[in-house]
């Protein structure tokens, strides 16, 4: 029986399983990439692999059930089409929403997906090959910062936008902000500083530019999900802080350093009170409020000179004087002024809250003795008068 069944249908199994041999060498050459056509087939992902086979599966059906080539040559032309138009629509759910990676959706009117493929060229180009697989492309576009990141509530980052514009909406966190404690006699004041974001918004062209930005946020992720050191964090915000390009706008070089002030005022709490890293604080925080316009991101703006403020009222190496007063509460006056105002990202409620709390602890580190209401005033000056004339009769 086995041997009539091999005699039939020896040669149809034979050539089914070419494609299947021929996936797995195509994996076995993507471990080894030290051959010729290792770095060729090395560089292909999951969908292209698929791409490169389907056409091979559907030609060998076609040949087993009608024992003609020419039967292959038409279901292959039959199968083309509906590659070539209908796959973004397949692969569209390639993309689970429980992602824990980076999400670069495809780019509005970009039907074609060239600009997209740019893009996605040059971030891969200049991300460290460990982190590739951090970053994941999505086949549908994505039109609000909302929808990014409800459809990706586990991604850290979604990058969307059109050709135009490139929008980085940031996934909120649990801890929008963190509380530090500032020590007033016996008593712990809370001061508040703001830790997340909504999104940045950059420039599509140049896009060799963007690409390289984006590859430096992108390791600037991955390496706090990996718990990596203080040092390699500064040393990639640094990098990006540095990031040479022709935008008109500097926002994108005032987020790492608003992110590196959040890193040493952080740390200067993390073990003996560390004066040196307070200062650095304040400078990065002040780095980044000199490179936003006034006019351009009042939510980001807001932030920053709230963090400002929180730094300058945690440090304790010197006495709280009128003069450093006067500069916190201009600081947080002037974020309350703006955090309302009408802009790219939608006032959040964690920075109108950190704002206040850090103006009620200016006030209580202020120090200042409670008013006495009249009727204790009138008390007193009574109580006063009746002493004095006391004394008189005594006399």
């Amino acid at each position: 029986m086995m041997k009539s069944f091999l005699s039939r249908y020896g040669k149809s199994v034979v050539i089914l399983l070419i494609p299947c041999l021929l996936f797995w060498g195509l994996s076995l050459l993507d471990q080894s990439s030290s051959s010729t056509l290792g770095v060729f087939f090395g560089e292909m992902d999951l969908s292209k692999r698929h791409y490169f086979m389907f056409p091979l599966v559907v030609a060998l059906l076609t040949f087993v059930l009608f024992q003609r080539w020419s039967a292959a040559i038409v279901g292959v032309a039959c199968i083309l089409p509906v590659m070539i138009f209908g796959s973004r629509y397949v692969f569209s759910f390639a993309v689970d929403t429980s992602y824990p990676g980076v999400v670069l959706a495809r780019l509005n009117k970009d039907v074609q997906e060239a600009k997209t493929l740019r893009l996605r060229e040059q971030v891969l180009r200049f991300l460290p090959e460990e982190f590739h697989e951090s970053i994941e492309r999505h086949f549908a576009p994505i039109r609000a910062h909302k929808g990014a990141i409800r459809r990706f509530p586990s991604a850290p980052a979604v990058v969307w936008g059109d050709g135009k514009r490139v929008k980085v909406s940031f996934q909120d966190s649990e801890v929008n902000s963190e509380t530090l404690p500032r020590t007033y006699g016996n008593r712990s004041v809370p001061v508040e500083i703001v830790t997340t974001l909504p999104g940045l918004d950059l420039s599509f062209e140049p896009v060799q530019q963007t690409g390289l930005y984006l590859s430096r946020l992108i390791q600037s992720f991955e390496l706090e999900k990996r718990g990596a050191s203080f040092e390699e964090l500064e040393q990639v915000f640094l990098e990006t802080a540095v990031h040479q390009s022709t935008w008109d706008s500097y926002v994108h070089l005032a987020y790492p350093w608003w992110k590196l002030g959040n890193m040493y005022l952080e740390r200067s709490f993390g073990g003996p009170r560390d004066t040196v890293l307070s200062k650095c604080a304040r400078d990065a925080y002040g780095e980044s409020a000199a490179l936003i316009s006034p006019g351009a991101y009042p939510l980001f703006r807001a932030a920053v000179f709230n963090n400002k403020a929180a730094a300058l009222l945690l440090d304790e190496s010197e006495p709280l004087k009128q003069k450093r007063k006067k500069e916190i509460r201009q600081l947080l006056h002037t974020a309350t002024l703006i955090v309302h105002r009408k802009g790219k990202w939608r006032p959040s409620k964690y920075v109108v809250k950190a704002i206040k709390t850090n103006l009620k602890a200016i006030k209580v580190l202020s120090g200042k003795k409670p008013k006495l209401k009249k009727k204790n005033k009138k008390n007193a000056k009574q109580r006063r008068r009746n002493k004095g004339a006391g004394t008189v009769r005594s006399s």
